[in-house]
């Protein structure tokens, strides 16, 4: 049977429950952690059985009991454990519950509202968060002024702003300002720059699901564990969705979505208040996919009731 490797220090660290991978590896690169008393800035360096490893000072160890978190996250709240300038984190809304270091599996912007996990398994916030997972999030954003439809077409082709790609996976309006939107990837920021981009604010940004699973009636601030059957289902889907990386957008004569002959480049859809054609926005009900397909149904939040779902 083959012997099994050491852990690298940044995998050491987050089953340790100090944090994700990636930000554990900034961690070590800062020299906040010490192995057997000697400083180490490289993240790949092999822990070994004897040795002793500590961060800022204090002894840590793999956790033996992991915790999985959903929380409703209410809006001026950081998604991190801590804040240089003093505003209040999740981290308050369940350290009085539980004394393990836990840390959120992806973020949600200071405003934004919905659905975070937190957890101390770095394996599973690994699985869940890598970008090629593909495990869906869904969110509801509304705006002041009615949202074109455009916008979100060419956003369904891929769409470059200040050198970052956006790629939308579907959308389905509710009303022409408010829409509900499918991401794989999910980068940071990504709806309010691409809204932004289009000149448009946003005024509400909900998020409802998270691959497998749904906020569902949990209220605002509150909390709840995963059982075993959601987290088991939530790393199944993680491996599953497993893909290559996604190509660079389709080059084409105009944008995504537009009309032959429309005048327009790629990436810079129309904006609200220049002279032209007006844009056209989306009727309730009908949702459009990245693949070309679209359908009209019931629209997500129909005949519900008031305060189920939200928006990021």
């Amino acid at each position: 049977m083959e012997q099994q490797e050491e852990p690298r220090l940044q995998v050491f660290l987050s089953r340790s429950g100090i944090a994700s991978r990636r930000k554990s590896a900034e961690l070590i690169e800062d020299g906040r952690v010490t192995v057997n008393g000697k400083v180490i800035r490289e993240p790949g360096y092999r822990v070994q059985p004897a040795d002793k490893v500590r961060f800022d000072g204090t002894s840590v160890s793999p956790e033996e009991e992991h915790l999985y978190l959903m929380l409703h996250k209410p809006a001026r709240f950081i998604s991190s454990a801590h804040d240089p300038e003093g505003r209040p984190t999740v981290m308050d809304l369940v350290q009085d519950s539980f004394s393990q270091r836990l840390f959120t599996i992806g973020r949600l912007d200071f405003m934004s509202t919905g659905l975070l996990l937190l957890t101390n398994d770095g394996d599973f916030a690994h699985s869940a968060s890598h970008p090629r997972s593909g495990l869906i999030k869904q969110y509801t954003v509304e705006t002041k002024e009615p949202i074109p439809r455009e916008l979100l077409q060419e956003w369904l082709e891929g769409v470059r702003i200040k050198g970052v790609l956006y790629r939308l996976e579907k959308f389905q309006f509710i009303n022409p300002r408010q829409v509900v939107l499918h991401l794989a990837e999910g980068k940071n920021r990504e709806i309010r720059n691409v809204f932004s981009h289009g000149n448009l604010k946003v005024t509400r940004l909900h998020r409802t699901e998270f691959g497998p699973l749904k906020l569902g009636i949990l209220k605002e601030g509150k909390f709840r564990q995963l059982s075993k059957a959601e987290v088991e289902n939530l790393h199944r889907e993680a491996k599953k969705q497993l893909r290559p990386a996604k190509s660079s957008p389709r080059k084409s004569s105009g944008s995504a979505g537009r009309k032959p002959g429309k005048p327009g480049k790629p990436g810079h859809p129309s904006k609200p208040g220049k002279s032209g054609p007006p844009e056209k926005t989306g009727k309730p009900g009908r949702s459009e996919n990245r693949d070309g397909s679209s359908r009209t149904g019931r629209s997500p939040g129909a005949g519900r009731k008031k305060g189920r779902g939200g928006s990021k």
